[in-house]
């Protein structure tokens, strides 16, 4: 689980989508902007892409598992910048999404 202190409420802070730079990759969509308290880390999975609310979780928790070991590891190219991740199509392995995890992780540390 990550820190309270990197997390991003989407409720209130909505101008990501508007504003920020997106960068598509295979399952993922990820949405940076600036910030000015920290970097912040959110993730939105559909019920479109996920039906199922126990798999929804489990991708959930894979994802912030591998961005809590690259805050661990690593501090990004930029400390102050707010990230959504965006899934757009459904995970068939795990495994190969965690590939593609971590690949897209490095591009932003």
């Amino acid at each position: 689980m990550l820190p309270k202190k990197n997390r991003l409420f989407l409720r209130q802070d909505r101008t990501i989508f508007l504003k920020g730079k997106r960068l598509n990759f295979n399952h993922l969509r990820v949405y940076t902007y600036p910030s000015q308290v920290g970097t912040r880390f959110s993730l939105v999975i559909p019920k479109k892409v996920v039906a199922l609310a126990t798999k929804r979780n489990r991708l959930k928790r894979i994802i912030y598992q591998e961005v809590y070991n690259c805050l661990k590891k690593h501090r990004f190219k930029t400390a102050n910048v707010k990230l959504v991740f965006y899934l757009k199509k459904p995970v068939l392995e795990e495994e190969g999404f965690k590939a593609e995890l971590r690949k897209v992780l490095t591009q932003l540390c």
